[in-house]
Formats: C-alpha cells, sequence, structure tokens
C-alpha cells in the first residue's frame, strides 16, 4: 500500500466517490500483484523461456561460421569472436585465421550473443538461438571503421578472458550445465576447481555467485561478486548479480551504484531494466519504476512480472486509463498465467467504476 502515500492532491469534490472505490480496487490490485513469485535462475533473474535444457540432456550443439570484408568478401583473418550466454557470461573467444573461420562446440540449448572485433573495423554483434540444432555457415561482414576502438572505452574482452587453461574452462563449463539444470549445489564443486586452476577467473567467481545465491548463502555471494569485479570491474554479470542481491538486502543505495553501472555496460539490457525497476518500486518511486519497465518491456515483453510492475507504477500515479491499457496487455500476452483472473476481475471492476462515475473526473 505504500503507493497510497504518495497520491496527488485530491480530486475535485464530483470525483470523492470514484477516488474511494479506485483506492479499494488498486489497493488490492497492488497486494495481489506484489505476491506474485519469480522463479530465480540468476539471482533474482527468471530462467528465459529462450533457455531450452531438460535434464541428462547432452550438450552437443555449437555454432560455425567465417568472416570477410564487407567491400570485396575476402575473408578476414585476426578477427576477435567472442561468445556470451543469455546471463553476459563469457563463454569464450576464437580468433580468425587465413580462412576467417570460427567455431564454438559443446553448447547448450540457449540464446546467445557473438561479437565480432577487428583493429580498422566496426564491431558486429549477432543474437542467436540454439534449439534443436546447431548453427553452420554463417557469414559476417565486417566494414570499415573511421575511428578506432570502442567509444565507451570499455574493452570487448578483458586479459583474464584469453588466459584461461582448458582445464579450468572445461570445469566452468560442467557448473554452467549443473546450474542450467538448477543443480546449483553440484555446480559450486565445478567452479571452486575452476577458479584454484585459474585464479584471476572473474567470471567463474560471478556465477559461483549466482549458484550461492540460489541456496541461499547471500554473505558468500555478496564475497564472489565482489572478487569478481576486483579482478573485472566492467564484468556486467557481477555488477547486475551484486546490485540485485543489495535490492534484496534493501542495501538501495549500494544497489543503485552497481545496476546503474551495468547498465552503462549493457544499455539494452532487458535485466538490467527489471532490477531498477523493482528497486524503484521498493522505493516507492513509481515515475521511475515506469520510466524502467516501460523500457524493459520494449526490449523483452515475455516476462509477467515487469508488466506487473508497470500496471502498479500507474496506478501508483494514478495514470487509470494507462493502467487498464497495460492490464490489456497483460492479459493478452498471459491468459493463462495465474494471476490472469484477479487482473481480470480487477479491470472489470475498475472499468465499471469509470464508467460509473464519469471518465471526465478521471485524468490520462
Amino acid at each position: 500500500m505504500l503507493w497510497l502515500s504518495r497520491l496527488r492532491p485530491p480530486l475535485p469534490s464530483t470525483g470523492s466517490k470514484l477516488r474511494t472505490s479506485i483506492r479499494e480496487i488498486l489497493g488490492l490490485l497492488t497486494l495481489v500483484f506484489l505476491g506474485v513469485s519469480l522463479l530465480a535462475q540468476d539471482p533474482g533473474m527468471p530462467k528465459p523461456p529462450e533457455t531450452i535444457w531438460s535434464p541428462g540432456r547432452p550438450a552437443l550443439l555449437g555454432v560455425e561460421g567465417r568472416v570477410v570484408y564487407r567491400m570485396d568478401g575476402v575473408n578476414l583473418s585476426g578477427v576477435l569472436v567472442s561468445l556470451t550466454d543469455f546471463r553476459g557470461v563469457l563463454r569464450g573467444t576464437y580468433y580468425t585465421r587465413e580462412g576467417g573461420a570460427f567455431a564454438f562446440t559443446n553448447l547448450g540449448p540457449g540464446r546467445y550473443t557473438l561479437t565480432f572485433s577487428l583493429q580498422g573495423f566496426t564491431e558486429e554483434n549477432q543474437t542467436l538461438e540454439l534449439i534443436f540444432s546447431s548453427l553452420r555457415g554463417i557469414v559476417v561482414a565486417l566494414s570499415p571503421s573511421e575511428k578506432v576502438g570502442s567509444s565507451s572505452g570499455v574493452p570487448l574482452t578483458p586479459v583474464w578472458a584469453l588466459q584461461v587453461p582448458p582445464k579450468a574452462r572445461k570445469e566452468f563449463e560442467k557448473g554452467l550445465a549443473s546450474l542450467e539444470r538448477d543443480e546449483s549445489k553440484q555446480s559450486l564443486r565445478h567452479f571452486q576447481e575452476a577458479i584454484r586452476l585459474y585464479p584471476q577467473y572473474a567470471a567463474a567467481y560471478s556465477v559461483l555467485a549466482a549458484a550461492q545465491t540460489n541456496l541461499r548463502d547471500s554473505v558468500a555471494a555478496r564475497e564472489s561478486y565482489e572478487r569478481a569485479l576486483e579482478i573485472d570491474h566492467n564484468l556486467f554479470a557481477a555488477c547486475l548479480g551484486l546490485g540485485t542481491l543489495y535490492v534484496e538486502e534493501k542495501r538501495y543505495q549500494e544497489a543503485e551504484k552497481y545496476l546503474l553501472r551495468a547498465r552503462m555496460l549493457r544499455p539494452d539490457d532487458w535485466k538490467v531494466l527489471y532490477q531498477l525497476g523493482e528497486m524503484y518500486r521498493d522505493l516507492g518511486d513509481w515515475p521511475r519504476t515506469e520510466e524502467a519497465v516501460r523500457r524493459g518491456i520494449a526490449l523483452y515483453e515475455k516476462l509477467p512480472r515487469m508488466h506487473i510492475l508497470l500496471i502498479n507504477s500507474l496506478a501508483g500515479q494514478e495514470k487509470l486509463p494507462h493502467a487498464l491499457v497495460a492490464m490489456e496487455d497483460f492479459l493478452r500476452l498471459f491468459p493463462t498465467h495465474a494471476a490472469a483472473s484477479q487482473v481480470r476481475q480487477k479491470r472489470d471492476q475498475l472499468k465499471a467504476e469509470i464508467q460509473k462515475h464519469g471518465a471526465a473526473t478521471v485524468k490520462p
């Protein structure tokens, strides 16, 4: 009911009955929505539906392709190809040779991003989904750039990531496979072994923290995230994870610091925007909640919780027609969701009250 303390000055007396009814309806709406649970994969993160994994299913998928010069189609050698998964974890790097070819193997089903970088050329990113089969024959064309280097000043791939020993990477991959099968306890052993083999393995510390968070060991998770950021302060997954952990602990000032850092590293990542929305919701800052989740939904509309946050933020600002639109969107996208019947009920009640007392008393 926090949003009730942030309402605007009272509406004219002609809308007093409407105000009372709407307070009752939206108050219930807020209580219902704040009770919707999340299934965490990363700390506070739902497992995206794009990622498909069945226990015991072998990771036998791969990605193969080549990089060419856009102007004449000549194969490019020396291109750094980086592969990251949906968490932002670096899964591997590859330098193309004379034929311009690259390949990544032994991947689990899911969404990945390929980043192609070569001095003097514009960086290219491609997002792909591995579901039932490998992807082969990908051709990526790079164009010359006027300016060399990244405009953000953030290196594409840090030095630590280029020096991971094969044995450490193998343990890391085993840990990820266990984590994706929701076997967090088993994944700990693999991540810890990867770190023992290579103490500068920042990504291993970050996913170790994710597993520790799943096991409700927030103290250990915080230490692991902090160690990851000591090694690489630009590690997106660690910034997001630590910020999320601080939100859960209600340490909002520290949370905002790391979440804003994560947003700077990846301005168009919906997971960051979602977590910022959760934090601003906790603080009762409905305008900033709305801003964050609207941007998040524009990037990824399949997370019910973001739509719930949007409805709450609109209700908290008394943007009632907009709240109705957001409810309709929720019901259109998630007709069988556990909260759908309650959303539908509150939508109908709100519509009835607005029609009963006159739309003129409701500010858009």
